[in-house]
């Protein structure tokens, strides 16, 4: 993930701080799928895809092919895109979303959730994500001892370590999606043929 989306994250994770955990959870699913839709259109560009018929797979009004953040995460992996653990990550916290927007008005990220999630990673992956937060954690706590009217401002005042663990996860996996999305992008697209040419034997 390059500087300009690090930043963005960041940015995302300053305006979710004093979101509901359902919020929460609803703002970091949307910022991972509209990462997915980028990934696939910059795949089907790169076959040359028409704008009609990326509408018709992304975005168009009559349940575009690829609407669902469960299938996309299902068809990346299938075609390479994503690894089995990253994907494995991804479905489960769609079902942590599905609860977060339709379940119980108590809604909650609980420990036992966001460990469902955190476990389906690759080992390295999830050690990676527990050393940050716990970097993360840590360095709150050390400020908010130097500057105790830190503890009132909105990044540190709502800061779990549930929402923590949650942020890295989806770095961790949104840096993969764009990795291979600028992968994609970077490749030539193939000449578009002309009308009424034939493939040589």
């Amino acid at each position: 993930m390059n500087l300009k989306e690090l930043l963005e994250f960041a940015r995302v994770y300053m305006d979710t701080m004093e979101e509901s955990d359902r919020g929460f959870v609803l703002i970091i699913h949307a910022e991972l799928d509209h990462a997915l839709s980028d990934l696939f259109e910059a795949a089907f560009r790169s076959h040359g895809t028409t704008s009609k018929d990326l509408k018709w797979l992304l975005t168009g009004e009559n349940r575009p092919l690829l609407q669902s953040f469960y299938v996309k995460v299902k068809v990346a992996r299938a075609l390479g895109f994503i690894n089995t653990p990253t994907a494995n990550a991804l479905t489960e916290f769609n079902f942590v979303r599905i609860d977060a927007a339709h379940g119980s008005a108590k809604f909650r990220l609980t420990t036992k959730r966001i460990e469902g999630i955190r476990n389906k990673l690759s080992a390295t992956d999830a050690a990676t994500v527990r050393r940050r937060v716990r970097r993360s954690l840590d360095e709150s706590e050390r400020q908010i001892g130097k500057h105790p009217d830190l503890a009132n401002h909105p990044l540190y005042k709502f800061r779990t370590e549930q929402r923590a663990t949650l942020m890295e996860i989806a770095v961790i996996a949104a840096s993969k999606i764009v990795k291979k999305t600028d992968s994609i992008a970077k490749k030539k697209r193939p000449p578009a043929k002309r009308h009424g040419s034939h493939d040589k034997p």
